[in-house]
């Protein structure tokens, strides 16, 4: 099991915290064209280099944030699906305003996710 708490695709990924399950929350720090988002990567207690698992980008809706997204993202943990849960532009703790681009960070957070050696890149989808 990979403890993060360094960077890696422009994105800085805080100490995990171990939930009782096993389950790993990783805060995590990334965005593009000086926009700061916030999140959270969600692995399941079976994520690992050796066994990658699923994964998902999960979005809010406007007017929400990440909050919105984490009984959901908890679910998906629970059956084996890692997921990002992240502040869009504006929303949040992230920066930025509603400028209609929120496509930007939806690419931001597929980009980080896919970096990550426990995540099967060709198992990720985007809900929301």
């Amino acid at each position: 099991m990979k403890d993060y708490g360094y960077t890696i695709n422009n994105a800085t990924l805080l100490p995990a915290e171990f939930r009782t399950d096993g389950s790993r929350e990783i805060p995590v720090i990334f965005g593009s064209n000086g926009i700061k988002l916030y999140g959270t990567i969600m692995l399941p207690a079976n994520a690992s280099a050796s066994n990658p698992v699923p994964g998902a980008v999960l979005c809010h809706g406007f007017g929400a944030d990440r909050k919105i997204t984490k009984s959901s993202a908890l679910l998906l943990v629970k059956k084996g699906i890692a997921t990002i849960i992240f502040d869009l532009r504006g929303h949040g703790l992230s920066e930025g305003r509603l400028d209609g681009n929120f496509q930007d960070d939806m690419v931001d957070a597929w980009q980080l996710f896919n970096a990550l050696p426990e995540i099967d890149s060709s198992r990720i989808g985007l809900i929301g």
